[in-house]
């Protein structure tokens, strides 16, 4: 099952990033970035692959439980729990759901999600959310336009991304692709580009699919990634049953790093 942003009839590669020359005429204005650090590549040292790691990981469970919450954005909002709310508004071209407060799953909603469609070729989808999961709320802005041509596939242009910010550094995610491999298991197979304050961006892709556990973090699988010198100075790999440590293998070197204490 390919899943993110979920587009009813059609499986997209979602989370993808470049400049949108039409993100202006999107439903919802974009947020300020969160994430301020350079935008180039980074290099991986002896000094940052503990953090780098780290930003893998992060990067790899952030896009699933994003991707996730996406999938079921059509039935969350009947299914809010305690206090929170999700309200749908429709006219003949525009549907808009707003949600507050809306915990369910271990999940927490708020923001919106816009679809906008005043031609039978075209559709605009649009979000601008925060969601709450694991202790840390991640924002999503996208946009993204749909265009019905022969092949009923979806064109268009795009200028989505995800960030998020852990002990107040902050994250962005660009072109992630997500697949859940094996239902039962919660594997997943990923690819994303990850933007680590203060590094740049690292190149992050599924060696073994991860095991993505239900409080964070993976219990198996690895991911690699690609620095200035190309793939292979640093990989991930995931034995912990308790999803609290990763190994970092940085140039043939193997060294433990429990993600929730590395130095960022």
């Amino acid at each position: 099952m390919r899943t993110g942003i979920l587009v009813p009839s059609v499986l997209l590669v979602v989370l993808s990033s470049c400049n949108s020359s039409d993100s202006k005429d999107s439903s919802i204005s974009p947020p300020d970035e969160l994430y301020k650090g350079p935008k180039t590549q980074a290099t991986v040292t002896s000094e940052n692959y503990q953090a780098l790691a780290a930003a893998a990981r992060y990067g790899a469970e952030y896009a699933m439980a994003v991707g996730e919450t996406f999938d079921d954005i059509y039935t969350v909002t009947t299914r809010c729990q305690q206090e929170g709310k999700a309200t749908v508004k429709e006219t003949d071209t525009l549907a808009t759901v707003s949600f507050n407060n809306c915990s369910y799953d271990s999940r927490t909603l708020n923001g919106q999600y816009v679809i906008k469609s005043e031609t039978d070729t075209e559709t605009e989808y649009s979000s601008n959310m925060v969601i709450g999961w694991n202790n840390k709320n991640y924002r999503v802005q996208y946009f993204y336009i749909c265009k019905d041509d022969d092949d009923h596939f979806c064109n268009g242009d795009f200028a989505d991304y995800v960030e998020f910010s852990i002990n107040d550094k902050h994250y962005r995610l660009e072109n992630t692709f997500i697949e859940k491999v094996n239902e039962q298991n919660n594997q997943w197979r990923t690819s994303t580009t990850v933007y680590a304050e203060p590094y740049g961006f690292i190149l992050v892709d599924t060696n073994t699919s991860p095991t993505l556990c239900n409080g964070g973090g993976f219990s198996s699988g690895s991911l690699s990634t690609e620095d200035t010198n190309g793939w292979g100075t640093l990989d991930v790999q995931f034995t912990d049953a308790s999803c609290n440590t990763m190994t970092a293998n940085y140039h043939g070197t193997n060294n433990t790093v429990v993600s929730s204490t590395v130095n960022q």
